[in-house]
């Protein structure tokens, strides 16, 4: 069993008829590997997520994967600038004290 799964998707469209939906998957011992089929896919169009195998389990077969990394192509990435959403404790507080 290899130390990184990697996991890649496109999708495009809405999803009843998407005009591009693919999906790959490769499995690799070595880091640098890993991060050269990750950037590649990136540059395609691709989601990435990178799952480590962590521990062997005594099952054949199983294994422990936790995500190690998410990747998203530049154009899928939301704008940085994003406005915290408001404290609704806050209003509710601010309210009551108007009305009394």
């Amino acid at each position: 069993m290899s130390l990184y799964h990697l996991h890649a998707r496109a999708l495009e469209g809405p999803l009843d008829a998407p005009r591009r939906d693919e999906v790959r998957v490769s499995q690799t011992d070595d880091a640098d590997e890993a991060d050269r089929w990750t950037r590649s896919q990136l540059d395609e169009g691709f989601t990435v997520w990178v799952y480590d195998h962590g521990r062997r389990s005594r099952l054949i077969g199983a294994s422990d994967f936790r995500l190690i990394g998410h990747y998203r192509p530049r154009a899928a990435r939301p704008p940085l600038t994003r406005h915290p959403a408001p404290d609704p404790h806050h209003r509710a507080e601010t309210r009551l004290r108007s009305a009394g």
